[in-house]
């Protein structure tokens, strides 16, 4: 007789009695028609989904990214049925409850990948800005092409993209340049202490209005803005589109028809006259 211990023999009658699952072939069948039909059924979702939120006004990042969340819902949904059809004899509700340490470990891994997730979300449910717009984002000055799940795609405007991680832009400070159709540009220009100043303002007031870069309404305006060691300070501000080719186009007509008004006027400009200066707050919408 053999007693316990190193060298005892397990028999066929102590082992364990392990369930395996049952295979039957009308199951998996059955299981895999479900699996496909629920993925064609997601595609569909996502596809009416979009429609509809693109109907009713919402920007082509909303509806891209809500149709894909209603796709894996609805394709997610019909794989746990299938898979419960196809094996009926797992209980898969004591694997899941057995994968919940890894699924931590796995959520604390993608911490990164879940922020930008839900970063992407709530900027496409808040919608600070869309597709088009022109953005100002932790130095990165151009227009955003879209808006994806995890990361904003935005073209430069010397013409290269670069991709953001939607967390950086969530979290950061982001100027929307084209948040309104107007903004305003301001020429700073110094001129001599003997001046006509009532001269000046309507000199300048009449070069501006001929420009056809800058708007009526709002009237443009022509202002003492400070006194410096060797001049006055004269601010002209004008109002133009929102875009970065507005502003470009503005200005390369606004400070040469600043300086042309003065000198066809004999006006002197000393040499400590202020810098263009891109007046950020002033903006207005129609």
């Amino acid at each position: 007789m053999v007693g316990p211990g190193v060298g005892h023999v397990l028999v066929a009658a102590e082992l364990p009695d392990i369930p395996t699952p049952r295979l039957q072939g009308t199951d998996l069948l059955i299981g895999l028609g479900i699996a496909v039909g629920a993925y064609l059924l997601g595609k569909l979702v996502s596809l009416v989904a979009s429609k509809i939120m693109r109907a009713r006004g919402r920007s082509r990042s909303f509806a891209a990214i809500f149709s894909t969340i209603f796709r894996w819902v609805a394709t997610a949904l019909g794989w746990s049925v299938a898979l419960v059809v196809a094996f009926p004899s797992v209980n898969f509700a004591g694997i899941l409850s057995g994968l919940g340490l890894t699924s931590l470990v796995i959520g604390i891994a993608a911490q990164s990948i879940l922020a930008d997730l839900f970063s992407g979300i709530m900027m496409v449910v808040r919608e600070p800005f869309r597709e088009g717009d022109q953005i100002e984002v932790s130095g990165i000055k151009g227009t955003i092409r879209i808006i994806n799940l995890r990361e904003t795609v935005v073209r430069t405007f010397a013409g290269t993209q670069v991709v953001i991680p939607n967390s950086k832009v969530h979290g950061a400070s982001v100027r929307v340049q084209t948040g309104y159709e107007q903004r305003m540009l301001r020429v700073d220009v110094g001129v001599a202490y003997e001046t006509d100043f009532d001269l000046v303002h309507r000199v300048l007031l009449d070069a501006v209005r001929e420009l056809p870069q800058t708007l009526d309404d709002p009237a443009p305006a022509v202002r003492v803005s400070a006194i410096n060691p060797k001049s006055v300070g004269i601010a002209v501000s004008a109002w133009v589109g929102s875009t970065q080719l507005d502003e470009v186009d503005a200005l390369d007509a606004l400070i040469p028809a600043v300086i042309g008004t003065l000198r066809q006027h004999d006006i002197e400009m000393p040499t400590d006259y202020g810098p263009i200066t891109l007046v950020e707050a002033a903006q207005g919408s129609t």
